[in-house]
């Protein structure tokens, strides 16, 4: 999606351990999915036009809680705009011994947009992915305008960047708890 457009999506249900009034539903959402503009690398404050992508961070827009069905959005963010030829995968765990590929839904700007669909029998107290090289290229590239391949290493698994650490997500299934 390109800067104020939407998407329509089924947004997962939640219970919002902070406020538990505050809960999403089943039902078909119209949710904006935020773009971020990256124009300078934060570390040496240079342009970023002279250097080659890499993930800045990865979360979920919507709010955390507990969720037992419907669909999770997770956004991979890259320091710099991309191209994205081929369909990459997120590999995310969904519970003690279990993982699953999630597809790339789109990419707009320097954004990966993934969609995670909660299935019967996934369960875990802390959404994220497996490792920092959960992204699984599947025969695609990712590259700047300039043809610069991607670096695609996330940041390490529950730390500052990640997605456990951004969006405190837990997945229960309903048929059987955590």
């Amino acid at each position: 999606p390109e800067t104020g457009t939407t998407t329509d999506l089924i947004i997962a249900s939640s219970t919002n351990p902070i406020n538990p009034a505050l809960t999403t539903t089943d039902d078909i959402s119209t949710t904006t999915l935020p773009i971020e503009e990256a124009t300078t690398s934060l570390a040496t404050s240079t342009p970023i036009i002279d250097s080659q992508p890499v993930v800045r961070r990865i979360y979920s827009p919507i709010l955390g809680g507990t969720y037992h069905s419907g669909v999770i959005p997770i956004i991979v963010v890259f320091n710099k705009p991309v191209i994205v030829s081929g369909k990459p995968k997120l590999i995310i765990s969904t519970g003690v011994n279990s993982t699953t590929a999630v597809d790339l839904k789109t990419a707009s700007g320097n954004q990966l947009y993934f969609l995670y669909h909660i299935a019967s029998g996934d369960s875990t107290p802390l959404l994220d992915y497996v490792s920092s090289s959960a992204i699984d290229l599947n025969g695609a590239s990712i590259r700047d305008i300039s043809g610069k391949e991607a670096t695609v290493t996330l940041p390490d698994t529950s730390s500052s960047g990640s997605l456990s650490y951004t969006s405190k997500i837990v997945i229960e299934d309903p048929q059987g708890g955590m």
